[in-house]
């Protein structure tokens, strides 16, 4: 008797399931997956997260240029991954740049710590020492770009 109304109780449950409104995807995905995109053209595309992380990680090549009929080669469109490098690498050259103007700006260069994983060990007088890090200095930091001269 007892077995039977544990299978009721179960079937009972299994239709609730099956007949509430929310299907599966509602229920692992419960956000709205329509947007609306504001984005100017000139600040990127409006695509779903899939499309923007395929594009992400494996970005179109670009098809070699051709000549046109009077000889002369187009000129090749670059890719959004290749300029946002070079615009990332000359913003870098810039501020390097920058720096170099103002010699009066110190840098220093921070120091380079080594963490070393110590796992557990039993000592001489039957002792548990447990798991831990120990952090050791390998270089000291250095300053860059001083106005010390040396003699």
């Amino acid at each position: 008797m007892r077995k039977m109304r544990s299978i009721y109780f179960l079937a009972i449950l299994l239709c609730l399931g099956l007949s509430s409104c929310a299907t599966m995807k509602d229920i692992v995905n419960p956000y709205d997956e329509e947007f609306h995109c504001r984005a100017k053209d000139t600040e990127g595309k409006c695509v779903d997260t899939p499309t923007a992380y395929q594009d992400a990680r494996y970005p179109q090549p670009i098809a070699e240029p051709q000549s046109t009929a009077d000889g002369k080669t187009p000129v090749a469109p670059v890719s959004p991954l290749k300029a946002s490098k070079d615009e990332a690498k000359a913003n870098q050259y810039r501020t390097i740049s920058e720096l170099l103007d103002k010699p009066e700006t110190p840098m220093l260069n921070p120091p380079k710590i080594l963490r070393v994983l110590i796992l557990p060990y039993k000592g001489e007088k039957n002792e548990l020492f447990m798991t831990r890090y120990a952090y050791l200095e390998i270089e000291k930091a250095s300053w860059v770009l001083t106005d010390i001269k040396e003699k």
